[in-house]
C-alpha cells in the first residue's frame, strides 16, 4: 500500500483506457479489411 488509493485507481484506469484503446483500434482495422475487396462492382 505504498501508493494512494486515488492514484492506484487513476493508474488502473489509464492502463485499462489504453488497453481499450488498442483493442478497439485493432478490431477495428482487422474488420474494415475485409469489407474493402467485397464491394460490387
Amino acid at each position: 500500500m505504498s501508493l494512494p488509493l486515488t492514484r492506484r485507481i487513476a493508474r488502473a484506469a489509464l492502463i485499462v483506457a489504453a488497453g481499450a484503446a488498442a483493442g478497439v483500434g485493432a478490431a477495428g482495422s482487422a474488420s474494415a479489411a475485409p469489407e474493402l475487396p467485397a464491394t460490387p462492382n
